[in-house]
């Protein structure tokens, strides 16, 4: 299943030796949602991990390693998907005490820069989780039409879960996988 990225942009130049117009087209970006994700591991109890993911990444993804004031990354995936393998904890999960999916059915980000680092590059933006809009950064890679990048976040910044830390961590580690087209 492919989710359309980026429209196709036609740009109309004007060529002054012959007075013609041409068009080029810059290359159309899709997700290939079957093998884009999210990754995430919390602790229960401050000892077992449990893992789980979340799927339907879909939005606009602007990338050019050769031109980063340009690109720009707006993503959600969807949590009705989301899967520790326990179906019980996971409808729990989807319920108004955390992810209350029935009122925010996505987690987004929206990037406001992309800057170039020794180890790949940070998406600087808002994320937004249950209507609360945070800003983070992203340090991601991106290889072979692939992007990569792994995340902490405090749950509890976004009241996500109303147990207490030591039942549910507060720190999630998120790894994003996301592959394009």
């Amino acid at each position: 299943m492919h989710s359309n990225l980026q429209c196709q942009i036609f740009v109309l130049l004007n060529n002054s030796k012959n007075n013609t117009i041409s068009s080029i087209m810059v290359t159309t970006q899709t997700i290939n949602t079957t093998d884009s994700l999210a990754n995430f591991q919390i602790k229960m109890f401050g000892l077992k991990k449990v893992n789980g993911t979340i799927g339907g990444m879909q939005g606009q993804i602007n990338f050019d390693p050769k031109n980063l004031a340009a690109s720009g990354f707006d993503v959600s995936v969807n949590l009705a998907t989301i899967n520790t393998k326990v179906p019980k904890r996971d409808e729990h999960l989807k319920q108004a005490d955390f992810f209350d999916v029935a009122n925010h059915p996505q987690i987004r980000f929206k990037s406001s820069q992309i800057i170039a680092t020794d180890n790949g590059y940070q998406a600087i933006g808002t994320l937004t989780v249950r209507g609360i809009a945070q800003e983070i950064t992203i340090p991601f890679t991106y290889q072979n039409n692939r992007f990569e990048g792994t995340l902490e976040l405090n749950r509890a910044n976004f009241k996500v879960g109303k147990v207490p830390g030591f039942v549910v961590g507060k720190k999630v580690t998120i790894a994003i996988k996301c592959v394009v087209e």
